[in-house]
């Protein structure tokens, strides 16, 4: 019964604690599955390693630091992963970083660095009361998540050098919520330095055999190099999950979320309500439904202009006044994966309240996504994303951000660690400040990434 409310708590808890994607999406609604990626009863760690060339063509607009045009490199990317399961406790922890080696015409060659970690446990105090703690962060160019850039951890980063999802796991082997799709950093639009941490916390209590209760937080900060924008938040919310069935379930959520943006201005709070319900039809197909609402408001200091006639006896041509901004919005996402024989398949799709981006403060974000894989062979497999994303700024900064990618590729296995891996993206980001920006990135090149080789304790 321990063993059976731990996994109960932690999918409870994935269900209303996710993270800062769940300000209004699926962050909140989670997914319902084994909270340990690979944990054993040992304490084993996983290496993998990857060498690749790479190739960018970027045009208009403005790249962050980069600019548009032709860059060539050498990218290694590094890292390990694994994890323990004891009695009434589970542990994951991850870490990735990367070297990018990089030459563009007329510039000077340099080099970027990533790194990421993660760390994630799942503990049963008692037969109804259960906890979770999970903590990501890391310094990387272009943010961190499949709609960051790819100059870094984003889409491109994050498959190429594996062949497949492989690296959304490494760091995440304790699923409480996509660190992929955060809402914090995953929405970068230009490579630039990004320093951030996320840490989110819950607990869980078994009120019955279908009624779980549970209360947490999340907290997050990011800082981005230049002139950017800067981001503090915290949210702290709880939700009630009532299981229909052995596998299916609806819960009733409510966050409230605080937003403060350095050297700009805060006192943004945000809040949600919603419902979500989820049913797992077979080990390998699931379905997952939010439907609710978020709320944003704010006061603030703004600039007015002033009369010119009483500009004259003032001797200024501005005042200031106090503002206060209210959106209110839907908020929802449908999220499908089904697997069968060699293929997989995941449609997704989420509107809700993210914090922001490098451009923009609180913003509303639809994001929808398509995921195909296939494996031809035991030695082939192959990839495919198509990925929408659209970004309205609510509070200061009130521009709307289009992003539309495609990221794919194949790997062949040589040997029983050894892959040739190729994967390519191209990305389109409409942005009226920056312009249109249009490019494509490739890696080609080794990854050695052992299935049944692990450092045991």
């Amino acid at each position: 019964m321990r063993v059976v409310f731990l996994t109960l708590a932690a999918t409870a808890i994935l269900y209303g604690q996710g993270n800062f994607g769940g300000l209004g999406g699926f962050g909140s609604v989670g997914r319902a599955r084994d909270p340990v990626s690979g944990a054993g009863r040992n304490l084993q760690f996983t290496p993998f390693l990857s060498l690749m060339g790479s190739y960018s063509d970027y045009s208009g607009g403005s790249h962050g630091s980069s600019g548009s045009g032709v860059s060539r490199g050498l990218r290694a990317l590094a890292g390990v992963h694994g994890g323990r399961a004891w009695a009434h406790t589970l542990l994951s922890a991850g870490y990735t970083g990367q070297a990018h080696y990089l030459r563009m015409s007329g510039r000077p060659e340099r080099v970027r660095q990533s790194h990421v970690a993660q760390i994630a446990a799942v503990h049963n105090f008692s037969p109804r009361l259960g906890g979770n703690f999970s903590q990501l962060g890391g310094t990387s160019i272009g943010g961190y998540g499949l709609g960051a850039g790819f100059g870094g951890f984003g889409s491109m980063g994050m498959l190429s050098g594996l062949g497949s999802t492989q690296f959304n796991q490494s760091g995440a082997g304790v699923a409480f919520g996509n660190p992929a799709s955060n809402g914090v950093v995953d929405s970068a639009i230009l490579d630039a330095r990004t320093n951030f941490s996320l840490s989110s916390g819950a607990l869980s209590y078994r009120l019955t055999n279908r009624w779980i209760l549970s209360a947490g937080g999340n907290a997050a900060f990011a800082r981005r190099s230049g002139n950017l924008i800067n981001l503090n938040a915290q949210t702290a919310g709880g939700q009630a999950a009532y299981y229909l069935t052995e596998h299916s379930s609806v819960s009733f959520h409510y966050s409230n979320t605080w937003l403060s943006y350095p050297k700009r201005f805060g006192g943004i709070l945000s809040q949600t309500t919603g419902i979500g319900y989820g049913r797992q039809f077979s080990p390998s197909s699931r379905i997952e439904l939010f439907i609710g609402s978020f709320d944003i408001r704010s006061d603030f200091i703004g600039r007015v202009a002033i009369d010119p006639e009483i500009a004259q006896i003032l001797g200024v041509a501005v005042g200031y006044e106090t503002r206060r901004v209210r959106l209110r919005s839907l908020a929802g996402g449908l999220s499908f994966h089904r697997s069968w024989g060699h293929n997989h398949v995941r449609v997704s799709y989420n509107r809700g309240m993210i914090p922001g981006s490098d451009l923009l403060m609180a913003a509303r974000r639809d994001m929808a996504a398509v995921s195909l894989g296939r494996t031809l062979s035991p030695r082939f497999n192959a990839n495919a994303t198509l990925m929408g994303n659209r970004s309205k700024g609510s509070v200061g900064v009130l521009h709307r951000i289009d992003q539309y990618q495609a990221t794919g590729g194949f790997a062949i296995r040589l040997g029983a660690s050894l892959s040739f891996n190729v994967n390519a993206g191209y990305r389109i980001i409409e942005a009226p400040t920056r312009g249109t920006l249009r490019g494509m990135t490739a890696f080609a090149g080794l990854s050695w990434t052992p299935r049944d080789w692990a450092v045991s304790f």
